[in-house]
């Protein structure tokens, strides 16, 4: 059975703590997933970032990496999104993997 992608993340539930976002970037707060979300911007962002979108069962449907301030990106079918500040030495889900998430 394949493991599946496992990172410290804090919760952005609230319409003000999902426009809030990364917007500082700072490296220490880890991920961060978005819910419920299908679309993010990097408007105001201070630096670029690494995103996921992932379905209700899981998986990655889509997922880039250093997305630079300024863009936005969607993804249809998205039940939440995780971001962190971008980070190419650490390993980022896949499309098609597996993500775990829960509120613990």
């Amino acid at each position: 059975m394949e493991e599946p992608y496992c990172t410290p993340a804090r919760w952005a539930v609230t319409w003000r703590s999902r426009l809030r976002g990364l917007l500082r970037c700072p490296a220490a707060e880890g991920a961060l997933v978005l819910a419920p979300c299908r679309g993010i911007h990097t408007c105001g962002m201070g630096c670029p970032i690494d995103v996921a979108f992932i379905d209700g069962a899981g998986r990655v449907l889509k997922a880039e990496r250093s997305v630079v301030p300024g863009r936005v990106l969607r993804c249809k079918g998205a039940a939440v999104a995780i971001e962190r500040a971008a980070d190419e030495s650490r390993r980022w889900p896949q499309v098609g993997e597996r993500v775990g998430l829960s509120l613990g």
